[in-house]
């Protein structure tokens, strides 16, 4: 899929490189206990510092303190943090396996799919280590065959 990605270029950038420090700390299979280090809510920590103080994200906080959606910018992160970082079991009689983050960011293994898996910047680099193949995809599913 991809031809080429200046990945030096883009992982002098902190929202790249802080991001992909992220990328290994998750267990992509479900159904398996998910735990986080020290260093990795560390990592999780700086990613969060960095993010909150992009414009994009500067703009959010205000607009949403003006709309009386959060009091303050360390409530926003907090919430942010859960949303995005906090483990949860994709069952109610499971583990701790998943994170909005990991099923959205890193992907997420079952059986026999891959759910979750929304970042180009992952897809590229595990394209880039022949850990897939990207194929084409499907434009339509007759859904009254049944699966």
């Amino acid at each position: 899929l991809f031809y080429y990605v200046n990945e030096a270029s883009l992982l002098q950038k902190p929202s790249y490189s802080l991001f992909f420090s992220l990328l290994d700390n998750y267990n992509p299979y479900t159904g398996q206990l998910e735990t986080l280090s020290s260093d990795e809510l560390y990592e999780i920590d700086q990613y969060l510092d960095y993010v909150l103080t992009t414009p994009v994200m500067v703009t959010l906080i205000t607009f949403l303190k003006q709309k009386g959606y959060t009091s303050s910018d360390s409530v926003f992160r907090d919430l942010l943090d859960e949303l995005w970082f906090q483990l949860y079991p994709r069952s109610s009689s499971g583990p701790v396996d998943s994170s909005g983050f990991e099923h959205v960011m890193v992907g997420e293994l079952e059986p026999s799919s891959v759910t979750g898996f929304h970042n180009w910047f992952r897809f590229y680099q595990l394209e880039k280590a022949g850990s897939l193949t990207y194929t084409g995809f499907i434009l339509s599913v007759d859904t009254s065959v049944g699966y």
